[in-house]
């Protein structure tokens, strides 16, 4: 969940420049934005179904037979804010399946730190938000893509793309209102999160960017 080709957990350096930068430019061009969402047991920060929800169990506290506070800690992989590489969704060569490559062997450790690396392009997308049938996700299409182009700039190898639907800062709260995040979407109570249509992905794939990145549950739309 929470997949950034990430929903990924990553701060971003703006960079700002001018011949005679003014004193806010400047702060801008040091600041780090955190795009992690909090951890919290009371938070629906695991994906529902399938996976070991986070917990924090107090096991010991400070007094005569402990001299420390000491809690026992489950998380899973799948937990609050992450990132998925490649193998996440392309084999590995070998397998005689679809889409098998040696992108499919590099795995979170085997990704060179660089890659982590690449001016942030947010695209606006908040007019899809709660626009689904229950259950399922609105598409963002590249349409988006190419609006945000025709204002800005044409994408290319080393962007990072972020789709802002203002999801998370809505719905992404403790329970029981935070049932509306993933599960409440799941069971079809709700409209689906907005995400990357296929061709929209594939157009960005071929554009050269690095990472794509939702303030969804997933990167994938649901059902």
């Amino acid at each position: 969940m929470h997949k950034l080709i990430a929903l990924f957990l990553v701060s971003f350096i703006v960079l700002t420049s001018s011949a005679t930068p003014s004193h806010a430019q400047r702060r801008r061009a040091n600041e780090f934005v955190d795009l992690s969402l909090l951890v919290d047991t009371n938070y629906p920060c695991t994906w529902p179904t399938g996976f070991p929800m986070f917990q924090i169990r107090p096991f010991k506290a400070i007094g005569p037979a402990s001299i420390y506070n000491i809690d026992v800690l489950q998380i899973d992989g799948n937990t609050g804010t992450q990132i998925d590489v490649p193998p996440h969704s392309i084999p590995r060569p070998g397998t005689n399946l679809q889409w098998e490559g040696e992108l499919g062997l590099e795995y979170t450790h085997k990704t060179e730190p660089f890659k982590f690396v690449g001016e942030a392009c947010v695209i606006d997308i908040t007019e899809l938000l709660d626009t689904g049938e229950p259950g399922i996700s609105p598409l963002i299409l590249v349409a988006h893509v190419k609006k945000w182009e025709q204002d800005n700039r044409e994408l290319g190898p080393g962007d990072v793309v972020l789709f802002k639907s203002g999801y998370s800062d809505l719905y992404y709260k403790p329970y029981p209102e935070g049932y509306h995040f993933i599960a409440g979407c799941l069971d079809k109570k709700f409209s689906g999160w907005p995400d990357p249509a296929p061709e929209t992905m594939d157009y960005l794939g071929k554009k050269g960017v690095w990472h794509v990145g939702v303030d969804s549950p997933s990167i994938g739309p649901i059902p």
